[in-house]
């Protein structure tokens, strides 16, 4: 069942009363027994790289640690792209996880990474539309978890926002200098998002919600700027982002000011516009 989130996409089209809480692909279809994992050794035969399986809907993954007495050491590139595994556990020998690995996995709903991995591919996890939690071994040196997404370990780059939490407001932590490409793609409920000042660059389709189409009501409305205008043009906002572009954008300011500002109201992102 690869490759099929365009198709998707367009029977989305007809769910006009779908709310963004609890949508699900196809979660009340029958589980279908697990098949195979699917392996491919590296060029000097010294570990395993998984390339996919057989496995379909329903399945909880649990990459090994060995095959044969080798260590399971990666993740092909788009090896799982579009399957219907609804959880993933990565064992703690795998270090490299391939761009798309994972990529419009719409039944996945959590991941856990291990000691390991030091090396997640572009898009590996984006647009997987129910997942709802990340978790990381504390012994991982390069990547983390906070409040159930993905950063790199430092907390300075936003790898992976979980798109399936049914939050509607989201504030990044204010370390984040990078967010990754389609960090935040196809998320259903996220409405209001603040971006503290340390942005500095905004990847391609960060925002966007092309496997989302028809006529659902979903996508980014307002977004709260921790800094001010010129801080603002200063980023770079990569292609693809018009859930940004179009969304009205707001200036932080701690007083009253005439136009587009917003402030904290117990603890609440809110414009100064709002009640």
């Amino acid at each position: 069942m690869k490759k099929r989130g365009k198709i998707m996409a367009i029977v989305l089209g007809f769910a006009t009363a779908v709310s963004c809480v609890g949508f699900v692909a196809c979660n009340e279809m029958t589980s279908i027994v697990k098949e195979e994992i699917y392996y491919t050794q590296s060029a000097d035969k010294s570990y395993y790289i998984v390339k996919g399986s057989g496995w379909n809907k329903g399945s909880k993954l649990t990459v090994p640690e060995s095959k044969n007495d080798l260590p399971v050491k990666e993740i092909a590139a788009r090896g799982f792209e579009g399957e219907w595994l609804t959880e993933l556990v990565l064992s703690d020998t795998v270090e490299i996880v391939g761009e798309k690995a994972f990529y419009t996995c719409w039944d996945l709903s959590k991941v856990h990474i291990g000691s390991s991995v030091s090396q997640i591919g572009e898009l590996a996890f984006a647009s997987c539309v129910e997942l709802d939690e990340f978790t990381v071994s504390t012994d991982n040196a390069y990547y983390q978890a906070l409040d159930g997404n993905l950063y790199d370990i430092t907390a300075t780059t936003m790898v992976q926002y979980a798109v399936g939490k049914s939050a509607e407001t989201f504030v990044l932590p204010e370390t984040v200098v990078t967010i990754k490409s389609r960090a935040f793609a196809d998320s259903l409920c996220l409405k209001t998002v603040v971006l503290g000042g340390a942005v500095r660059e905004i990847g391609e389709g960060a925002f966007s919600n092309e496997n989302i189409s028809g006529e659902l009501e979903v996508g980014i409305e307002r977004i709260f700027y921790a800094g001010n205008s010129d801080g603002w043009n200063d980023i770079v906002i990569g292609e693809n982002n018009g859930r940004i572009t179009d969304s009205r954008l707001y200036f932080y300011s701690a007083s009253w000011k005439s136009g587009n500002y917003w402030r904290y109201v117990d603890g609440e992102p809110k414009s100064w516009n709002e009640d």
